[in-house]
């Protein structure tokens, strides 16, 4: 089990390492005009080089996994739907036992007259 929760954990360290990369890649193409041209097509070069830029070099993996194999998000899904349900539970049979009866009574309305 302690092995899934690495996984998972190394996983989403990379996927943040990735996404701060294409911040820092959006920044520099959003911002570049303002530092000096050498320093622009350095950092560039770092990202797009077609022998070792970060891009050209670092493959992503795809993200999508299918949730009934990964034993944390089935129970972070089973955690979930708990957590949704228990309190309607409660509630359904707090109202069941307060209202319990009243319904099916017979009302007799004196102050109407046929």
């Amino acid at each position: 089990m302690s092995v899934f929760h690495f996984f998972t954990k190394l996983c989403k360290m990379f996927s943040l390492f990735f996404s701060q990369v294409i911040i820092r890649s959006r920044c520099l193409r959003e911002h570049g005009k303002y530092i000096p041209k050498q320093s622009f097509l350095m950092r560039r070069q770092f990202f797009n080089s077609e022998e070792a830029g970060y891009f050209k070099t670092q493959k992503r993996a795809a993200v999508n996994q299918n949730p009934m194999t990964d034993p944390s998000m089935m129970t972070d899904m089973l955690k979930g739907n708990v957590t949704n349900v228990l309190p309607m539970i409660v509630i359904g049979g707090w109202i069941n036992w307060m209202f319990s009866g009243f319904v099916t009574s017979e009302l007799t309305l004196s102050f109407i007259r046929h």
